[in-house]
C-alpha cells in the first residue's frame, strides 16, 4: 500500500500541475533574427550547406539510384517552381504537360490508352497502388517478393494489410514456382518487381502473369527503377502492359529517366481502379483528389516532360547503352582483382562476391565513397548510373581491392 507520505505527495503534485493553470512560457527569440539577413550571408550559408553534401559529379556516388538530371530537366524544373497540381484548375499547362509524361511513358510500357499520374516517387505509387488495390478488392493480403522495395511494407503498415513474402529461386527473383500456393481468397494484390534494388534483376512478371489469368487479383509492378531502362537493353525480358493481367505500375522519370527529384509515376489500366481512394476536396478548382499529398510540387512534371522530349527513344538508349558498356567494363576489372560478380548484370546494377562485403562497405563509406550491401545474394552493390565514369570505376575497383587485401 502507498504510504500516507506518499499519497500526500501526490495530491500535492496533482494539485499544483494539474488544477492551476501553468504560466506560459517566453516564446525563444534567439531562433530567427528579427530583421532579415543580406543575401549574400544567405547566399554563403547556403554554400557552407552545400559543401557538405555529396554530388553526382564528385565522383563517388556507387550506391544510388538517382542520378544528376538532364540539363534540360534543370531548366525546366525552374520554370516551373510555382506549379501545384493539387489545385490543378490554375495550372492548365502543367496538367497538359502531365497527360503528356503518362501518354509518352505509358505508350513506351505498353499501354493502348494510357492512364495515370505523376507523383512525388515510387513510394507514394506503390502505397497508392495497394491503397487501391484494397479498395477495388475489399482484401487484406499483399504477396511480395522477399525482395521488395521497402515502401511496400510500410504501405501494408499504413493501409493496415498483410505482407505476405513469397520467397526467390536460385536466380534471384520471385520463384513463381511456388506462388499458385499463396493464392487464396483473401489475396488484395500480388507484387512484382522490374528493376529489382538489389540487383537490378527482373522478376518472372510475364509466368506470374500467366499464373492469376483467371483471378481477379489486382497485379502491381514496381518498375520505378527498370521503368527506364528495360525497354532500351537489347534482350528485354516481358515486364509491361503487354501483359494483360497486369493492373499498375510504378515508374520513376528521377531515376534513369533523367528528371529531376521528386518525379514518380503511377500507371494504371483502367480508371475504376482508382475510385476507391477518391477524396473530395470541395474547395479547390479540382474536387477530386487521388493522391496522398494535397499540395502537389509539380516542377518534376515539367523535368520529366523536358528529359523526356529532349531525349526521345534514342537517347534514352544510348544512355542506357552507356551504362551498360561501364557495367561490363567494372565486372571485368572487378574478376581480375578477385571478387567477380555473382550474377551476370540484366540491368546497370552489379553485385560483387568478396568476404565480409559489409566491412569493406564500412571502409568505403569512411573514404567517403558511397555504394551499399546486398543481402541477396550476398554482396557489395554498385550501381552503374550515368554520372559514373570509367575513371571512377577504375578508382573504386583500386580502392576496394586495398580493403579487401586488408582485412580486419
Amino acid at each position: 500500500m502507498p504510504s500516507a507520505e506518499w499519497k500526500w505527495q501526490s495530491m500535492t503534485w496533482a494539485k499544483r500541475y494539474l488544477t492551476k493553470p501553468r504560466p506560459r512560457q517566453k516564446k525563444r527569440t534567439d531562433a530567427m533574427d528579427e530583421m532579415g539577413l543580406p543575401f549574400e550571408e544567405v547566399l554563403a550559408r547556403l554554400k557552407q550547406f552545400s559543401s557538405r553534401d555529396h554530388h553526382f559529379d564528385d565522383g563517388d556516388i556507387f550506391g544510388s539510384m538517382c542520378t544528376k538530371p538532364h540539363d534540360a530537366a534543370i531548366k525546366a524544373h525552374m520554370m516551373f517552381l510555382e506549379a501545384n497540381l493539387g489545385n490543378r484548375g490554375l495550372y492548365p499547362g502543367t496538367s497538359d504537360m502531365e497527360n503528356e509524361v503518362v501518354e509518352d511513358v505509358g505508350t513506351l510500357l505498353g499501354m493502348q490508352r494510357p492512364k495515370g499520374q505523376m507523383l512525388s516517387g515510387g513510394t507514394e505509387a506503390n502505397l497508392l497502388a495497394l491503397w487501391s488495390a484494397r479498395e477495388f478488392t475489399g482484401k487484406n493480403k499483399v504477396l511480395l517478393p522477399q525482395h521488395a522495395h521497402f515502401s511496400f511494407k510500410k504501405a501494408c503498415r499504413m493501409l493496415k494489410m498483410e505482407a505476405i513474402e513469397i520467397p526467390s529461386s536460385e536466380k534471384y527473383v520471385l520463384d513463381s514456382k511456388v506462388l499458385p500456393g499463396f493464392l487464396e481468397d483473401n489475396v488484395a494484390c500480388v507484387v512484382a518487381v522490374a528493376g529489382i534494388t538489389e540487383t537490378g534483376l527482373c522478376d518472372p512478371i510475364d509466368e506470374i502473369g500467366r499464373i492469376l489469368e483467371g483471378t481477379s487479383i489486382p497485379f502491381h509492378v514496381d518498375a520505378a527503377f527498370g521503368g527506364f531502362v528495360l525497354p532500351f537493353i537489347e534482350h528485354p525480358p516481358r515486364f509491361d502492359f503487354d501483359i494483360p493481367k497486369l493492373t499498375s505500375m510504378t515508374v520513376d522519370p528521377h531515376k534513369m529517366g533523367m528528371g529531376t527529384i521528386p518525379g514518380g509515376i503511377l500507371l494504371y489500366r483502367d480508371d475504376s481502379f482508382l475510385k476507391g481512394i477518391r477524396s473530395h476536396a470541395p474547395y479547390l478548382t479540382q474536387k477530386s483528389h487521388y493522391a496522398i499529398t494535397g499540395t502537389r510540387g509539380s516542377a518534376g512534371v515539367a523535368a520529366a516532360f523536358s528529359a523526356i522530349k529532349s531525349l526521345g527513344c534514342s537517347g534514352y538508349r544510348s544512355i542506357v547503352r552507356d551504362c551498360m558498356d561501364n557495367t561490363r567494363h567494372l565486372c571485368a576489372r572487378a574478376k581480375v582483382a578477385g571478387f567477380p560478380c555473382a550474377f551476370e548484370p540484366l540491368t546497370n546494377v552489379v553485385v560483387l562476391s568478396m568476404n565480409e562485403p559489409e566491412y569493406v562497405y564500412k571502409m568505403l563509406t569512411d573514404a567517403g565513397i558511397f555504394c551499399s550491401t546486398s543481402r541477396n545474394p550476398k554482396g557489395l552493390r554498385i550501381v552503374v548510373m550515368p554520372h559514373v565514369s570509367r575513371e571512377n570505376i577504375d578508382a573504386l575497383v583500386s580502392k576496394i581491392k586495398e580493403v579487401v587485401t586488408c582485412p580486419p
